[in-house]
């Protein structure tokens, strides 16, 4: 049997006193038992915000091959908007962290996901994560601390909202994410995966008369994990069924 926790010298004396007054224990994780570190296995920081999880929860490579599969969580769809689409994908398919010691380019904040700055004058939109991350933490400080020289903090304000302005735009930030900035060969080959189980859109061919099997209509795609051309042509796809033409976040 593995063992992935241990007993605290508070938590023995607990459970024997307990044991010995005849009343039914009440374990409390982090308090009486504390997960047990090893190689084989991924524990979560000990964060008082997490308020124990790490000694609840933990990941184990599996020894045997395991399929994952959506019960009930909420899918991409070619009916639903492009914006809800991209923010899915974001969320399912995207590195991102709750954390900001252990934010990066690769593993954003999940309140950046989807931030994007928006060009004043041209209206173009682009996803940077210095700035973003930047534009999160100068909006929370304004929120909680009172600026010193505020005539000075206001002038600088006005030029740099001149400039441009952050809104969320899951379009422009996923578009970017696919050109080239996917983390792994395996994140690839789920992605199109998951697009085509969900959101493809597949064009009528004119000169395409055949009313043969669904079978057929899959295989003209090219799976192959090295490139993105499929996901490019979905995405595509998937504007195209969009209320605004699928402007937004494609250039």
């Amino acid at each position: 049997m593995i063992k992935r926790s241990t007993w605290t010298e508070e938590g023995e004396d607990y459970v024997n006193f307990c044991k010995e007054a005849g009343v039914k224990t009440k374990i409390i994780a982090g308090k009486h038992y504390i997960a047990a570190a090893a190689t084989e296995r991924i524990l979560l920081p000990e964060m008082s915000q997490l308020k124990g999880l790490r000694h609840k929860w933990c990941w184990e490579k599996r020894h045997r091959l395991h399929v994952p599969t959506w019960s009930f969580a909420k899918v991409p769809r070619v009916t639903f908007f492009k914006e809800e689409n991209f923010r899915m994908m974001s969320v399912y398919m995207r590195p991102w962290s709750l954390n900001p010691a252990d934010a990066s380019e690769c593993n954003p904040l999940l309140n950046v996901l989807g931030l994007c700055r928006e060009d004043s004058k041209t209206g173009r939109r682009s996803w940077d994560f210095e700035a973003a991350t930047h534009h999160v933490f100068e909006s929370q400080e304004s929120h909680t601390k009172r600026k010193k020289h505020k005539g000075e903090n206001q002038a600088v304000d006005t030029t740099a909202k001149a400039d441009c302005k952050y809104v969320y735009s899951y379009a422009t930030s996923w578009n970017t994410y696919v050109q080239g900035n996917v983390v792994s060969q395996t994140s690839k080959r789920l992605i199109q995966n998951m697009l085509m189980a969900t959101a493809a859109v597949r064009t009528e061919q004119e000169d395409d008369s055949s009313d043969d099997s669904d079978a057929e209509q899959w295989a003209h795609l090219d799976m192959n994990v090295g490139d993105m051309d499929t996901v490019r042509s979905t995405l595509r796809g998937i504007a195209r069924h969009s209320v605004d033409d699928g402007q937004s976040g494609f250039g």
